[in-house]
């Protein structure tokens, strides 16, 4: 799902400020309105970093229910875009589903909420171990090893990328094998474990290459330079970043194609 933009920086691990726009995807927004909902029938207030999200478009977002209002009441059961993950909202046991928490929790990442974020996807995560929601379980342990990641918690953080790794790979979830080998990949190479993090790297771009999906491929190569120019294999490292300009450039002109592609008329 292609992400929204967000007219404000953010920050990376270290701390340092990043000149770019801070990004929300479709699903990130529509779980913040889905809490949003969930609130209102809890009689609560929803956060303001939850309404901020959740205003973040206006009817693009990836709920299959688009006549749903926040402001009104919703329809018994919603389907987001993540996989066909039912969100029930019975009058007697209102609750949003692990996928889409994880998916708030990540935004709340995004934006530098780190404590919102740990403790809302630590709930998801408990969510999904109840109701023995696998997929749930991996992706919510992916969430929260890259909030730790983030946090400079880089031991907690390999432990929930190596519990999600496994969860994936017993489930056959490449794309969900490929977020945890980066995971692990950036916090090895923070905890000094290059040769670690230089298999990690290379496995998720062998793994991305095969799902082609040049942005995620992208990525891991991108982690791949860094590492290797952290190892003093600079010819290498170079090769690995304009190998991740050139998939940068193709997924942008497959995101062009797919924009431009003419409606057919009926």
């Amino acid at each position: 799902m292609r992400p929204i933009q967000l007219g404000r920086g953010t920050r990376s691990a270290g701390g340092r400020s990043m000149n770019k726009p801070l990004t929300v995807t479709s699903e990130q927004v529509a779980a913040a309105k889905l809490q949003i909902v969930l609130d209102r029938k809890r009689g609560q207030a929803s956060s303001e970093i939850v309404r901020r999200i959740a205003a973040t478009t206006s009817g693009n977002v990836g709920v299959a229910s688009r006549s749903a209002s926040v402001a009104g009441q919703p329809p018994a059961n919603l389907v987001d875009d993540t996989g066909g993950q039912v969100v029930e909202l019975s009058t007697g046991h209102s609750h949003v589903n692990p996928t889409s928490l994880a998916n708030l929790a990540d935004a709340l990442r995004a934006f530098g909420r780190h404590d919102e974020a740990l403790a809302t996807v630590r709930q998801a995560h408990r969510d999904a171990s109840e109701r023995h929601d696998r997929f749930g379980e991996s992706k919510t342990l992916r969430v929260l090893g890259t909030t730790l990641n983030q946090l400079g918690r880089y031991k907690e953080a390999i432990d929930a990328h190596s519990q999600a790794l496994l969860i994936a790979r017993q489930l056959g979830h490449l794309h969900g094998e490929v977020e945890s080998l980066i995971g692990l990949g950036d916090a090895w190479k923070e905890e000094g474990r290059l040769e670690e993090a230089l298999d990690a790297f290379q496995r998720a771009a062998d793994f991305a290459h095969e799902l082609d999906s040049p942005q995620t491929e992208a990525e891991t190569r991108v982690g791949l330079g860094r590492v290797l120019q952290t190892m003093g294999r600079h010819d290498e490292a170079l090769t690995q970043l304009r190998k991740a300009l050139d998939l940068h450039q193709k997924f942008s002109e497959r995101t062009t194609e797919e924009t431009s592609t003419p409606v057919p008329e009926v």
